[in-house]
């Protein structure tokens, strides 16, 4: 009787590597910006406008009878939503944009009172100063085909995938263009009448209103900005799904 001898296959090992990932990217249907407003969301707001809206027209008249300029109180008004900003900042670890824009503007305020010796104009010009040189940088980055956000995206692409994948859209360059143009038409909408009412109004008038003049500018602003961001990712996606 012959045996029969059953042969069988060599198993070939096969070389083993890290598995592809697969990045199915943003979803078109929850975008991460702009963020959904929400009641919550508003709320959490309220203590920063008190500190940096109602605290300091309400301060400015009880201060101004007890120093001897018009520029110390509005130094002494502008520094109580600088010290809240630091504060939330060393308590919580959390930067507040609206207090973070009080910090500067405090800085340079201090800086130009000194330089103009004491002039409560200076101090009063140096927050539409500061958003109307923003404005007027974007709109000039417009201008020589260099818009602002396209450079802070390419900034961040850098170690964000997010921007990277924003970047890697044709599409960018123009979202980025309109939106840099609606950022410096806002910080201009707030410079143009918060320095009409500095020439014209006294500090004590300026302080009063100013910020309930301004912020709701930039305010309205931001929600064009938002529309505008929806209405381009909402593009997108009918784009991708066509």
């Amino acid at each position: 009787m012959t045996a029969v001898t059953t042969v069988r296959p060599e198993t070939v090992p096969q070389e083993t590597g890290p598995m592809p990932s697969h990045d199915p990217g943003p979803d078109p249907r929850r975008p991460g910006w702009p963020p959904r407003v929400s009641p919550r969301m508003l709320l959490s707001l309220l203590p920063s406008v008190l500190a940096n809206v109602v605290a300091p027209a309400v301060a400015y008249g009880q201060i101004r009878p007890h120093v001897a300029s018009s520029a110390t109180a509005l130094l002494a008004t502008m520094a109580i939503p600088a010290v809240y900003t630091l504060a939330v900042f060393a308590w919580r670890r959390r930067v507040d944009p609206l207090g973070l824009l009080s910090v500067a503007g405090f800085g340079i305020a201090l800086g130009a009172s000194y330089l103009t010796g004491g002039s409560a104009l200076a101090v009063e010009l140096q927050d539409p100063v500061e958003t109307g040189a923003i404005g007027l940088v974007c709109l000039a980055s417009i201008v020589v085909r260099r818009p602002l956000w396209l450079m802070v995206l390419r900034l961040l692409a850098r170690h964000n995938a997010q921007a990277a994948r924003m970047l890697a859209d044709p599409a960018t360059r123009r979202t980025a263009t309109v939106e840099t143009a609606i950022i410096g038409a806002i910080f201009l909408a707030h410079a143009i009448p918060v320095t009409i009412l500095a020439l014209t109004v006294s500090p004590g008038t300026f302080v009063a209103l100013s910020r309930p003049l301004g912020l709701p500018l930039i305010a309205v602003g931001v929600a064009g900005l938002i529309w505008y961001r929806r209405r381009s990712h909402a593009r997108r996606r009918d784009d991708q799904q066509s």
